[in-house]
């Protein structure tokens, strides 16, 4: 039998660290929670005492009348998140062990799998292969990008949904990923190993014109600033002379993964501007050494949190030209607390604000130049838009082309 134990103890957690992030997550929350009265009156909690209180009644009772088994595990889980929406933090998130060891090795730039990246075909609802990361198990098999995945361990992909046969895809280095795909109109049947796989994050290529360099950021973690620094270098050996960094659809990453890019382009002077619930503000600042090429930066809605800072900062020195629509709009902070358990908490802490401009948190950032992308492309890919598709970048590159 299943120890119990009262529910308001799972609010007794120890702090030990804490990881500064501006990561954007999807919560799956729950729809809807009624205000904590207080035990004695019938009346609004007015502090966790009250709270702590409530949930030992509500413990006792289940441990009395319940006629089911509690899974304990889950009832703490389900709890934390509770407690978390409840509080209003738009950003905040509990994790439990599973989930916060995932989102470290994310973070890190270290996942486990085939080594991938994948989108939802709109047309037959199946993963599809966008692109396949150097020096991993994809990249030394037969698949090939374009592929259809229409079967997962035997079972019908399209049954299965995108979503449930992109999670029987994922798995622990060692293991292997059974799965069929569909090619120039035949099925194949493919086994690869899965192992430890760095991710790309930073795609490049040199645009037709020979001299504009396009680089697409797909979020800030420990090995973009390296990936990002490369391509920019070898743009250059390729001739280029001026820069296209696309932020659409980057949703955000770690503080000090964008700082270090930042860094890197701007000159001397303020890169960030924090402050904290107090009205305290520090700040982090580039030094002298610079990139010093025309620039523009691509955005759309769901450009976001770091994204966005790196797109106001380069604006802000006068560095680049912003083309596309205006972004999300996050101008917080939030930081990553560990519990001894292993699970962990995401809560918002601090706003920041770009080096000279102001806080954007809820309004995003309007483009320079507004162009909406081409509605025959709404819902595409942006892996799978072609640059002679992309109106966006054609107008970046517009853009660039009259300020010689």
């Amino acid at each position: 039998m299943t120890k119990k134990v009262p529910l308001y103890a799972v609010i007794l957690v120890v702090i030990f660290a804490v990881l500064i992030t501006f990561q954007i997550t999807c919560l799956s929350l729950m729809k809807s929670q009624r205000p904590i009265g207080d035990v004695q009156n019938g009346g609004e909690a007015t502090d966790l005492a009250a709270i702590e209180e409530k949930l030992e009644l509500i413990s006792q009772v289940y441990d009395e009348y319940y006629i089911g088994d509690l899974d304990y595990s889950e009832l703490e889980t389900g709890t934390m998140m509770g407690f978390v929406y409840g509080t209003g933090d738009k950003y905040g998130e509990y994790m439990d062990a599973e989930t916060y060891a995932q989102f470290t090795s994310d973070a890190s730039g270290d996942t486990e799998g085939i080594g991938v990246m994948v989108v939802e075909n709109v047309e037959t609802g199946l993963i599809e292969i966008v692109e396949i990361m150097p020096d991993s198990p994809a990249s030394r098999s037969d698949i090939k990008v374009g592929d259809l995945i229409s079967a997962v361990d035997g079972n019908d992909a399209a049954e299965l949904g995108y979503y449930k046969a992109l999670d029987m895809m994922q798995g622990k280095a060692g293991t292997t990923a059974n799965f069929t795909v569909y090619r120039d109109g035949r099925y194949i049947d493919l086994s690869i190993e899965r192992a430890h796989v760095d991710q790309v994050n930073v795609n490049y290529h040199l645009y037709e014109d020979g001299v504009t360099g396009v680089i697409r950021v797909t979020t800030f973690d420990a090995v973009t600033a390296p990936q990002f620094k490369a391509a920019v270098e070898d743009l250059q050996k390729q001739g280029a002379t001026r820069l296209v960094f696309d932020m659409r659809g980057n949703t955000g990453g770690l503080l000090t993964s964008v700082v270090e890019v930042l860094d890197y382009l701007l000159p001397e002077g303020v890169i960030i501007r924090i402050t904290d619930s107090e009205g305290n503000e520090q700040t982090q600042s580039s030094d002298a050494a610079e990139i010093d090429m025309p620039m523009a930066v691509l955005t759309n809605g769901t450009t976001a949190s770091a994204a966005e800072l790196f797109t106001a900062a380069l604006r802000d020195y006068d560095k680049s030209v912003t083309v596309g629509t205006t972004t999300y709009g996050k101008g917080s902070m939030q930081t990553i607390v560990p519990f001894s358990d292993g699970s962990a908490l995401r809560i918002t802490y601090r706003m920041y604000s770009p080096p000279k401009s102001e806080n954007y948190d809820g309004v995003g950032i309007t483009p320079d130049i507004e162009v909406e992308l081409d509605e025959a492309l709404w819902g595409q890919s942006i892996y799978k838009i072609t640059d002679a598709e992309d109106n966006q970048l054609q107008a970046a590159v517009a853009a660039l082309n009259e300020q010689n």
